[in-house]
């Protein structure tokens, strides 16, 4: 269990103070201030709590009492819906970013959910650009057919990747699970194999057959 002088640090180390990690967690002012003080014994509902949203934020806690930057290399995503949560970790990435784009390789637009198909709007709506690799012989595209190259059927799987800034985020485990890479260097020789198969495709469908296109 992380103690008062640990949740202290923590939030200096980000720089926040006790309104902003209230906003945050959705733990009261009130609270935070009784249970950094020592004034109560928090449930462990409220740490575990406390512990995701610093974790999310990139801070560890240590089991000497200290804290320490998380090393967010590798990214673990088993809960929830993780493609939704790989669609949000794109628009926190990109959403500043001028002129940038995504690469979806492997994807079938058929699959989407409404939900999903929101996550791509949002994307869309800030500016954020598409290309996707889909398997020979699929016509059923959400977007402008211009954005969408075929790969041969032998070589497609289902199994979603997505490029975008420095990071690559795959779906494994029959879409159970999601993990995020975070280094430039792997990105980029991903996007290198994108490109290759992009260029050295020999088709794209020549018109939607989806009963709704979004631009």
């Amino acid at each position: 269990m992380i103690t008062r002088q640990q949740l202290r640090a923590a939030r200096g180390f980000l720089g926040w103070d006790r309104r902003e990690l209230a906003q945050r967690s959705g733990v009261s002012v009130g609270t935070l201030k009784n249970i950094e003080g020592g004034h109560t014994q928090p449930h462990a509902s409220t740490i575990e709590l406390l512990e995701k949203m610093f974790r999310d934020n990139d801070v560890e806690f240590l089991p000497n009492g200290g804290i320490c930057p998380r090393d967010n290399t590798l990214r673990v995503i088993d809960e929830g819906d993780p493609y939704l949560q790989l669609l949000d970790d794109v628009f926190a990435t990109l959403k500043d970013e001028r002129r940038a784009e995504v690469l979806f390789c492997f994807v079938r637009n058929e699959l989407s959910s409404p939900e999903v198909i929101a996550s791509d709007l949002r994307l869309r709506q800030v500016g954020i650009r598409f290309r996707s690799l889909i398997e020979e012989g699929d016509s059923f595209c959400l977007y402008p057919v211009r954005e969408y190259r075929w790969v041969p059927k032998r070589y497609f799987q289902n199994n979603t990747q997505l490029i975008y800034a420095g990071k690559v985020g795959s779906m494994i485990g029959g879409n159970n699970k999601a993990i995020i890479i975070s280094n430039p260097d792997y990105a980029e020789t991903q996007r290198k194999l994108f490109n290759a198969l992009w260029e050295s495709s020999k088709g794209r469908p020549a018109k939607s057959i989806a009963s709704e296109t979004h631009a």
